[in-house]
Protein backbone atom coordinates (compact mmCIF):
# COMPACT_ATOMS: atom_id res chain seq x y z
CA UNK A 1 0.00 0.00 0.00
CA UNK A 2 3.36 2.28 -0.31
CA UNK A 3 5.87 3.11 2.57
CA UNK A 4 8.36 0.56 3.09
CA UNK A 5 7.56 -2.74 4.01
CA UNK A 6 8.68 -5.00 7.05
CA UNK A 7 12.50 -6.06 6.80
CA UNK A 8 13.17 -9.83 6.46
CA UNK A 9 9.78 -11.00 5.72
CA UNK A 10 9.85 -11.89 2.21
CA UNK A 11 6.16 -11.45 0.55
CA UNK A 12 4.71 -10.08 3.67
CA UNK A 13 4.68 -6.54 2.66
CA UNK A 14 2.25 -4.33 3.75
CA UNK A 15 1.19 -6.71 6.82
CA UNK A 16 3.07 -5.77 10.63
CA UNK A 17 5.44 -7.53 12.36
CA UNK A 18 6.83 -7.19 15.72
CA UNK A 19 10.32 -8.75 16.53
CA UNK A 20 9.62 -11.35 19.34
CA UNK A 21 13.22 -9.95 20.99
CA UNK A 22 12.51 -6.83 21.88
CA UNK A 23 10.51 -5.98 25.05
CA UNK A 24 7.21 -4.57 25.01
CA UNK A 25 4.94 -2.58 27.00
CA UNK A 26 2.12 0.15 26.88
CA UNK A 27 3.39 2.56 29.45
CA UNK A 28 4.69 5.71 28.22
CA UNK A 29 7.97 6.23 27.43
CA UNK A 30 10.87 8.62 27.32
CA UNK A 31 13.68 7.34 26.33
CA UNK A 32 15.03 4.67 23.66
CA UNK A 33 16.03 2.13 25.78
CA UNK A 34 13.86 -1.18 26.75
CA UNK A 35 11.05 -2.01 27.37
CA UNK A 36 9.17 -0.41 23.77
CA UNK A 37 6.53 1.50 23.37
CA UNK A 38 4.18 -0.59 21.56
CA UNK A 39 1.64 1.75 21.01
CA UNK A 40 3.74 4.34 19.30
CA UNK A 41 5.32 1.55 17.59
CA UNK A 42 1.97 0.19 16.32
CA UNK A 43 0.54 3.58 15.06
CA UNK A 44 3.86 4.29 13.32
CA UNK A 45 3.54 0.85 11.32
CA UNK A 46 -0.02 1.20 10.81
CA UNK A 47 0.97 5.02 8.91
CA UNK A 48 3.09 2.54 6.41
CA UNK A 49 -0.05 0.02 6.28
CA UNK A 50 -1.74 3.06 5.12
CA UNK A 51 0.87 4.31 2.55
CA UNK A 52 2.65 7.00 4.38
CA UNK A 53 6.00 7.21 4.21
CA UNK A 54 9.38 8.57 6.37
CA UNK A 55 9.22 12.16 7.04
CA UNK A 56 11.79 14.39 8.68
CA UNK A 57 9.10 16.79 9.80
CA UNK A 58 9.74 17.42 13.43
CA UNK A 59 7.13 16.31 15.75
CA UNK A 60 5.54 13.89 13.15
CA UNK A 61 4.86 10.39 14.46
CA UNK A 62 5.91 8.98 11.11
CA UNK A 63 9.53 10.48 11.78
CA UNK A 64 12.07 7.92 10.91
CA UNK A 65 13.83 8.12 14.66
CA UNK A 66 11.94 9.12 17.40
CA UNK A 67 12.75 8.68 21.66
CA UNK A 68 10.07 7.24 23.70
CA UNK A 69 6.54 7.38 23.29
CA UNK A 70 4.76 9.34 20.74
CA UNK A 71 1.09 8.75 20.39
CA UNK A 72 -0.26 11.91 18.73
CA UNK A 73 -0.81 12.63 14.48
CA UNK A 74 1.17 16.07 13.77
CA UNK A 75 0.10 17.91 11.12
CA UNK A 76 2.93 16.45 8.65
CA UNK A 77 0.59 13.22 9.19
CA UNK A 78 -2.78 14.67 9.21
CA UNK A 79 -1.62 16.24 5.91
CA UNK A 80 -0.18 13.16 4.44
CA UNK A 81 -3.35 11.35 5.56
CA UNK A 82 -5.67 13.93 3.83
CA UNK A 83 -3.69 13.93 0.68
CA UNK A 84 -4.27 9.76 0.19
CA UNK A 85 -7.98 9.78 1.18
CA UNK A 86 -9.44 13.07 1.23
CA UNK A 87 -10.39 15.48 4.35
CA UNK A 88 -13.30 14.67 6.38
CA UNK A 89 -16.73 15.56 4.45
CA UNK A 90 -17.72 16.28 8.66
CA UNK A 91 -16.78 16.31 12.27
CA UNK A 92 -18.08 13.69 14.29
CA UNK A 93 -16.27 14.61 17.34
CA UNK A 94 -18.57 17.17 18.73
CA UNK A 95 -21.91 16.08 18.79
CA UNK A 96 -24.63 18.60 19.53
CA UNK A 97 -27.14 21.16 17.29
CA UNK A 98 -25.91 22.65 13.97
CA UNK A 99 -28.81 25.29 15.07
CA UNK A 100 -28.63 27.05 18.37
CA UNK A 101 -32.19 28.19 18.74
CA UNK A 102 -32.17 28.22 22.30
CA UNK A 103 -30.17 26.80 25.09
CA UNK A 104 -28.20 23.52 24.04
CA UNK A 105 -25.25 21.33 24.90
CA UNK A 106 -22.14 20.33 22.46
CA UNK A 107 -20.24 17.82 23.56
CA UNK A 108 -16.82 16.42 22.60
CA UNK A 109 -16.99 13.12 22.06
CA UNK A 110 -14.51 10.15 23.02
CA UNK A 111 -11.95 12.01 25.14
CA UNK A 112 -8.74 10.41 25.70
CA UNK A 113 -8.09 8.87 29.20
CA UNK A 114 -6.01 11.06 31.03
CA UNK A 115 -6.76 14.22 29.09
CA UNK A 116 -7.80 17.60 30.16
CA UNK A 117 -10.61 19.80 28.10
CA UNK A 118 -11.22 23.32 27.77
CA UNK A 119 -13.45 25.31 25.45
CA UNK A 120 -14.03 28.73 24.40
CA UNK A 121 -17.15 29.93 21.21
CA UNK A 122 -16.68 32.56 19.20
CA UNK A 123 -18.04 35.40 18.59
CA UNK A 124 -19.00 36.35 22.38
CA UNK A 125 -21.24 38.67 21.34
CA UNK A 126 -23.84 35.32 19.96
CA UNK A 127 -24.24 34.20 23.46
CA UNK A 128 -25.36 35.21 26.74
CA UNK A 129 -24.22 33.50 29.97
CA UNK A 130 -20.77 31.50 29.88
CA UNK A 131 -18.70 31.61 26.46
CA UNK A 132 -15.79 29.49 27.81
CA UNK A 133 -15.09 26.66 30.13
CA UNK A 134 -13.57 23.28 31.23
CA UNK A 135 -14.68 20.00 30.82
CA UNK A 136 -16.32 18.03 27.08
CA UNK A 137 -19.69 19.35 27.15
CA UNK A 138 -20.36 23.39 26.55
CA UNK A 139 -24.37 24.50 27.73
CA UNK A 140 -24.62 27.60 24.86
CA UNK A 141 -27.57 29.86 25.05
CA UNK A 142 -28.22 32.85 22.20
CA UNK A 143 -28.06 36.41 23.61
CA UNK A 144 -31.69 37.09 22.10
CA UNK A 145 -34.46 35.70 20.07
CA UNK A 146 -33.57 37.98 17.44
CA UNK A 147 -29.77 36.83 17.65
CA UNK A 148 -27.96 35.43 14.52
CA UNK A 149 -24.97 34.55 13.29
CA UNK A 150 -22.41 32.32 12.57
CA UNK A 151 -20.54 30.95 15.34
CA UNK A 152 -17.12 28.31 16.24
CA UNK A 153 -16.73 26.39 19.05
CA UNK A 154 -13.07 25.02 19.99
CA UNK A 155 -11.99 22.47 22.35
CA UNK A 156 -8.70 22.06 23.60
CA UNK A 157 -7.14 19.09 24.64
CA UNK A 158 -4.33 18.13 26.37
CA UNK A 159 -2.51 15.20 27.02
CA UNK A 160 0.56 13.96 28.24
CA UNK A 161 1.81 13.40 24.57
CA UNK A 162 0.87 16.81 23.13
CA UNK A 163 -1.93 19.32 22.68
CA UNK A 164 -4.66 19.19 19.97
CA UNK A 165 -7.65 22.03 19.06
CA UNK A 166 -10.96 20.30 17.63
CA UNK A 167 -13.42 22.93 15.97
CA UNK A 168 -16.97 22.83 14.87
CA UNK A 169 -19.01 25.16 13.10
CA UNK A 170 -22.62 26.03 14.51
CA UNK A 171 -25.37 28.84 13.24
CA UNK A 172 -27.19 30.66 16.02
CA UNK A 173 -30.73 31.71 15.46
CA UNK A 174 -32.93 32.48 12.13
CA UNK A 175 -31.10 32.71 8.87
CA UNK A 176 -29.39 36.27 7.20
CA UNK A 177 -31.68 38.65 5.33
CA UNK A 178 -31.46 37.03 1.93
CA UNK A 179 -29.35 39.14 -1.03
CA UNK A 180 -31.38 41.73 -3.57
CA UNK A 181 -34.25 39.94 -5.47
CA UNK A 182 -33.33 40.30 -9.14
CA UNK A 183 -36.88 40.30 -11.04
CA UNK A 184 -39.47 42.38 -13.54
CA UNK A 185 -40.59 45.57 -11.46
CA UNK A 186 -43.48 46.46 -14.10
CA UNK A 187 -44.37 43.05 -15.09
CA UNK A 188 -47.91 42.56 -17.20
CA UNK A 189 -50.98 40.97 -15.32
CA UNK A 190 -51.14 37.01 -15.79
CA UNK A 191 -47.76 36.92 -16.66
CA UNK A 192 -45.27 34.35 -15.39
CA UNK A 193 -42.29 36.37 -13.97
CA UNK A 194 -39.77 34.89 -12.16
CA UNK A 195 -38.25 36.67 -9.48
CA UNK A 196 -34.68 34.94 -7.62
CA UNK A 197 -31.61 35.82 -5.09
CA UNK A 198 -28.28 34.27 -6.30
CA UNK A 199 -27.80 32.48 -3.23
CA UNK A 200 -29.43 31.14 0.00
CA UNK A 201 -28.72 33.19 3.10
CA UNK A 202 -26.26 32.26 5.42
CA UNK A 203 -27.80 29.94 8.16
CA UNK A 204 -30.80 29.38 5.90
CA UNK A 205 -31.23 25.28 5.10
CA UNK A 206 -34.69 26.31 2.34
CA UNK A 207 -36.08 29.60 1.20
CA UNK A 208 -39.91 31.15 1.46
CA UNK A 209 -41.41 33.84 -0.51
CA UNK A 210 -44.45 35.89 -0.01
CA UNK A 211 -46.65 38.00 -2.96
CA UNK A 212 -48.55 40.86 -2.95
CA UNK A 213 -51.28 40.69 -1.61
CA UNK A 214 -55.00 42.59 -1.13
CA UNK A 215 -58.64 41.78 -0.30
CA UNK A 216 -60.79 41.75 -2.81
CA UNK A 217 -58.51 41.99 -6.07
CA UNK A 218 -60.09 41.04 -9.31
CA UNK A 219 -57.09 39.03 -9.83
CA UNK A 220 -54.64 38.44 -6.68
CA UNK A 221 -51.36 36.91 -7.26
CA UNK A 222 -50.27 33.38 -7.06
CA UNK A 223 -47.15 31.36 -6.85
CA UNK A 224 -46.55 29.26 -10.12
CA UNK A 225 -43.23 27.09 -8.77
CA UNK A 226 -40.21 27.59 -6.76
CA UNK A 227 -42.09 28.75 -3.00
CA UNK A 228 -39.41 27.39 -1.30
CA UNK A 229 -35.99 27.85 -3.60
CA UNK A 230 -33.91 30.37 -4.40
CA UNK A 231 -35.60 30.66 -7.50
CA UNK A 232 -39.35 31.49 -7.41
CA UNK A 233 -41.76 32.04 -10.48
CA UNK A 234 -45.16 34.17 -9.77
CA UNK A 235 -48.40 34.18 -11.92
CA UNK A 236 -48.69 38.44 -11.86
CA UNK A 237 -51.72 39.76 -9.99
CA UNK A 238 -53.15 43.30 -10.56
CA UNK A 239 -51.81 44.89 -7.29
CA UNK A 240 -48.69 45.83 -6.83
CA UNK A 241 -46.78 45.94 -3.40
CA UNK A 242 -43.74 43.51 -2.30
CA UNK A 243 -42.36 40.52 -3.64
CA UNK A 244 -40.50 39.18 -0.40
CA UNK A 245 -37.91 36.38 0.11
CA UNK A 246 -36.93 34.81 3.21
CA UNK A 247 -34.10 32.08 4.95
CA UNK A 248 -35.59 29.68 6.55
CA UNK A 249 -33.90 27.17 9.32
CA UNK A 250 -34.84 25.22 12.25
CA UNK A 251 -35.20 28.34 14.17
CA UNK A 252 -37.60 29.91 12.11
CA UNK A 253 -38.16 32.85 9.30
CA UNK A 254 -35.53 34.86 8.66
CA UNK A 255 -35.56 38.39 7.91
CA UNK A 256 -37.06 39.57 4.64
CA UNK A 257 -35.61 40.68 1.70
CA UNK A 258 -37.98 43.05 -0.47
CA UNK A 259 -38.62 43.87 -3.96
CA UNK A 260 -41.48 46.56 -4.82
CA UNK A 261 -43.04 45.70 -7.70
CA UNK A 262 -46.01 47.69 -9.84
CA UNK A 263 -47.78 45.84 -12.53
CA UNK A 264 -48.23 47.66 -16.17
CA UNK A 265 -50.90 48.78 -17.88
CA UNK A 266 -53.40 49.10 -14.75
CA UNK A 267 -54.34 52.89 -14.55
CA UNK A 268 -53.71 56.20 -16.38
CA UNK A 269 -53.05 58.38 -15.17
CA UNK A 270 -51.29 56.13 -12.14
CA UNK A 271 -50.41 57.15 -8.90
CA UNK A 272 -47.11 57.22 -7.33
CA UNK A 273 -46.11 57.02 -3.22
CA UNK A 274 -42.60 57.22 -2.01
CA UNK A 275 -40.46 56.22 0.28
CA UNK A 276 -41.59 52.97 0.40
CA UNK A 277 -40.40 51.56 3.09
CA UNK A 278 -41.43 54.95 4.72
CA UNK A 279 -40.59 56.10 8.14
CA UNK A 280 -42.85 58.91 8.74
CA UNK A 281 -44.21 61.17 5.62
CA UNK A 282 -45.49 59.47 2.56
CA UNK A 283 -45.60 61.65 -0.78
CA UNK A 284 -48.46 60.62 -3.03
CA UNK A 285 -48.16 62.04 -7.04
CA UNK A 286 -50.11 61.46 -9.85
CA UNK A 287 -48.51 60.61 -13.31
CA UNK A 288 -49.61 60.23 -16.83
CA UNK A 289 -48.88 58.00 -18.95
CA UNK A 290 -45.18 59.24 -20.03
CA UNK A 291 -44.42 59.42 -16.52
CA UNK A 292 -44.83 63.21 -15.82
CA UNK A 293 -46.74 64.76 -12.39
CA UNK A 294 -49.86 66.31 -12.91
CA UNK A 295 -49.70 70.06 -12.24
CA UNK A 296 -53.42 70.95 -11.98
CA UNK A 297 -56.12 69.75 -10.20
CA UNK A 298 -57.64 66.55 -11.11
CA UNK A 299 -61.08 64.81 -10.57
CA UNK A 300 -62.01 63.94 -6.96
CA UNK A 301 -60.44 61.21 -5.92
CA UNK A 302 -60.66 59.16 -2.27
CA UNK A 303 -57.60 57.73 0.11
CA UNK A 304 -57.89 55.62 2.88
CA UNK A 305 -55.14 53.92 4.93
CA UNK A 306 -55.73 50.55 6.31
CA UNK A 307 -53.94 48.44 8.96
CA UNK A 308 -53.18 44.52 8.16
CA UNK A 309 -56.36 43.41 9.88
CA UNK A 310 -58.48 45.77 7.76
CA UNK A 311 -59.22 48.51 10.15
CA UNK A 312 -59.04 51.80 9.08
CA UNK A 313 -56.67 54.38 10.54
CA UNK A 314 -57.51 57.51 7.94
CA UNK A 315 -59.46 58.82 5.17
CA UNK A 316 -59.53 62.06 2.85
CA UNK A 317 -61.21 63.03 -0.21
CA UNK A 318 -59.17 65.44 -2.55
CA UNK A 319 -58.56 66.72 -6.00
CA UNK A 320 -54.81 67.77 -5.21
CA UNK A 321 -52.38 65.77 -7.66
CA UNK A 322 -49.90 66.00 -4.89
CA UNK A 323 -50.72 65.01 -1.33
CA UNK A 324 -48.63 64.35 1.77
CA UNK A 325 -49.62 61.41 4.34
CA UNK A 326 -48.05 61.79 8.02
CA UNK A 327 -47.58 57.98 9.59
CA UNK A 328 -45.08 59.53 11.80
CA UNK A 329 -47.24 57.95 14.71
CA UNK A 330 -47.70 54.58 12.86
CA UNK A 331 -45.90 51.57 14.74
CA UNK A 332 -43.70 49.51 12.20
CA UNK A 333 -45.71 47.14 10.03
CA UNK A 334 -47.81 46.74 6.64
CA UNK A 335 -50.64 49.30 5.55
CA UNK A 336 -53.08 49.07 3.17
CA UNK A 337 -53.61 52.44 0.83
CA UNK A 338 -56.52 52.33 -1.11
CA UNK A 339 -57.10 55.59 -3.84
CA UNK A 340 -60.57 55.67 -5.31
CA UNK A 341 -61.81 57.68 -8.09
CA UNK A 342 -64.72 56.98 -10.52
CA UNK A 343 -62.50 54.81 -12.69
CA UNK A 344 -61.99 52.21 -9.59
CA UNK A 345 -60.04 51.08 -6.99
CA UNK A 346 -56.55 51.03 -6.66
CA UNK A 347 -54.85 49.30 -3.57
CA UNK A 348 -51.16 49.26 -2.95
CA UNK A 349 -49.18 48.14 0.18
CA UNK A 350 -46.52 50.14 2.69
CA UNK A 351 -44.35 49.64 4.68
CA UNK A 352 -43.51 51.57 7.86
CA UNK A 353 -39.92 51.09 9.30
CA UNK A 354 -38.00 52.99 11.61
Amino acid sequence: MGGPGPNDCGNQAGDIHFDDDETWTNVLRNNDSQPIDLETVAAHEIGHSLGLFHTNVSGSLMEADYTGSHRFLGPDDIAGIQSIYGTPANNNFVSGPNFLCSTNTLILEDVPVAATVSWTVTPTRLFSGSTSGTGSSATLTPFHTNTSGQATITFNVTTPCGSVQIQRPFWVGKPAVPGPITGNTSPGPGSLTPYYINNLPAGASSMTWSLPYCVGCSQPWSFYSGQNDILMTANVGNSDGYVQAMGVNPCGTGGASLLYVTPSGSCDPCPRMYPNPVSNELSLEWMDTEGFVLSEDIESYQVSLYNAVGGIILTETTNNPSIKIDLSQLKNGFYYLHIENKDGLIRKQIRVER
